[in-house]
């Protein structure tokens, strides 16, 4: 029985982490998209000075 329950935490922490991996990638494409399409708006909007 417990071992049915530790496979059974083992498979919802995988999904879990899975989801957590999939949204991070969206944040970062996105990120990039956003620093990428600024760029071409205004090329000055990187410069520090």
């Amino acid at each position: 029985m417990r071992m049915m329950k530790d496979e059974r935490l083992m498979i919802e922490g995988l999904k879990h982490i899975r989801r957590v991996f999939i949204l991070q990638n969206i944040v970062i494409l996105g990120i990039i998209f956003i620093a990428t399409f600024c760029k071409v708006q205004d090329m000055k909007v990187f410069r520090i000075y």
